[in-house]
């Protein structure tokens, strides 16, 4: 079953070395790979400007391709997240990175946020976006557990 914040329904490549994507949520982003394909050794070849331009849907709507073989291919949930990440919010990436660093199944994370496992199995899978108050909530956990905040604050978690 395709997830439609992760299926794409449109990959315009501009001459800045950026994408312009649309997803079948109607979420829109641009899509900076500068970095990417600088800090990537394996995006090396999108440097040419030429075969950048190519990008364009792959075969399941789930990645941009720029060759035939599907050797310079990214996904599009990597692709939506550093979409949200660009535009200055919390992609579901942030929820995996902090839930696999601080050895945290579902219920877990829910027990640490207080909240219910399925809104932390929403944000993780990116069906619904992460509110600012979550990951501050994680960041602050992780503060807890780290000795790095007031004793008076511990007492409350």
């Amino acid at each position: 079953m395709k997830t439609p914040q992760f299926t794409l329904t449109s990959v315009t490549p501009t001459l800045k070395a950026s994408l312009l994507l649309t997803f079948a949520d109607g979420e829109k982003f641009e899509v900076d790979l500068v970095e990417v394909i600088t800090k990537l050794h394996a995006l090396g070849p999108l440097k040419d400007q030429g075969l950048f331009m190519k990008a364009r849907l792959g075969e399941f709507d789930d990645t941009v391709v720029w060759d035939e073989d599907g050797e310079l291919e990214l996904a599009a949930d990597n692709l939506r997240a550093m979409g949200i990440e660009q535009a200055g919010g919390i992609s579901h990436e942030f929820i995996v990175r902090w839930m696999y660093e601080n050895d945290l199944n579902l219920d877990g994370a829910a027990i640490a946020l207080g909240m219910s496992r399925r809104m932390v199995a929403y944000y993780r899978s990116g069906a619904k976006a992460v509110p600012r108050t979550v990951a501050l909530a994680c960041l602050g956990w992780r503060a807890l557990r780290q000795g790095q905040v007031d004793e008076r604050f511990a007492l409350a978690a």
